[in-house]
Formats: structure tokens, sequence, C-alpha cells
């Protein structure tokens, strides 16, 4: 008798289960091991690394790689989202890792991504200041915060607008 329900997590039934449902194709699941470890990492190269060449090479490696798969918004965004709901990686969560996930992996063939960095506007000058990161493609937003959609975000001038 097959079940539709899901397997404990932890039984390697569990595991067979949670994986098929984020691999559609074979190339996936490099794509699945290269996010994973890329979110592990991220906090590091952001602290490593000066932002433009931070941004220069995550667009040389998205260059290399997108011939290997094709990653698409919603691909990532399913991958991405399984890495970062287990434990251990919950609090990478942010709209930065996020941001720079997406700006890394996803396969744009001819158009233009952005990569975009600012500030949240604050009525209260004792708010705690609130950063964002977004990612555009052809200028139109792709993926970032609501407060960006809201239009309550100032873009900071550091040479981010990566494309």
């Amino acid at each position: 008798m097959v079940s539709d329900a899901l397997a404990h997590k932890w039984t390697l039934s569990g595991i067979a289960q949670r994986f098929s449902r984020l691999i559609d194709e074979p190339a996936d699941a490099w794509l699945a091991w290269r996010v994973g470890w890329f979110v592990y990492r991220a906090p590091g190269l952001v602290k490593g690394c000066p932002l433009p060449e931070l941004i220069g090479r995550l667009r040389t490696d998205r260059a290399r790689e997108s011939k290997r798969y094709r990653a698409t918004l919603d691909k990532i965004d399913r991958i991405r989202g399984a890495w970062l709901r287990r434990a251990g990686l919950r609090d990478r969560d942010t709209c930065y890792v996020r941001a720079l996930t997406l700006y890394r992996f996803l396969d744009v063939e001819d158009r233009r991504i952005g990569l975009h960095i600012g500030i949240e506007h604050r009525d209260d000058t004792r708010e705690r200041l609130r950063g964002h990161a977004w990612v555009t493609l052809d200028g139109a937003l792709l993926e970032g915060p609501d407060a960006v959609r809201d239009g309550r975000v100032r873009e900071l001038p550091l040479g981010a607008r990566a494309r």
C-alpha cells in the first residue's frame, strides 16, 4: 500500500520523497547542491569581499554555469526555499541572501539583470535602520521585499547596480 502522506523526514524514504519534489530533471540535482552550498556560504562571502568584487564574481560564475542547467525563477525559488527552511540555515533567510542567490543562479540569457541595495525610509529617526536587497530583470522588479514595491526604499549608489 502506497501512501500519499510524507514519510518521516529523517527516514530514507522521507528524504527521497522530499528530494524528488525539488528535482524535475537530472541537472536540477547539481543546481540544488550548488544553491545549498551558496546559501550556506553567503554570509561569509559578503563579509570577506568588497561588494563590487563580489558582484563581479557572481556574474562570472553565473555566465560559466548557465550552460549546465536551465535555472528559472520558479526552480531557484523552490530549491532556495527548501534550503532556507532547514534548521541551521533559517537565519540566512534574508532579502540579501535571497537576492544574491537569485542574481547568482538565474539563467537570464541575453536579458539585463540587476542587483540593488537600499535603505528603507523611516519616519521616526529612533527606529532601527533597515536595509534591503532586490533583483530586477530588464529594469522590472523580479523579486524583492514589500518596502521596495511600495517605494519606501532609497537605493544606495554603491556600484551595486550590477548588470
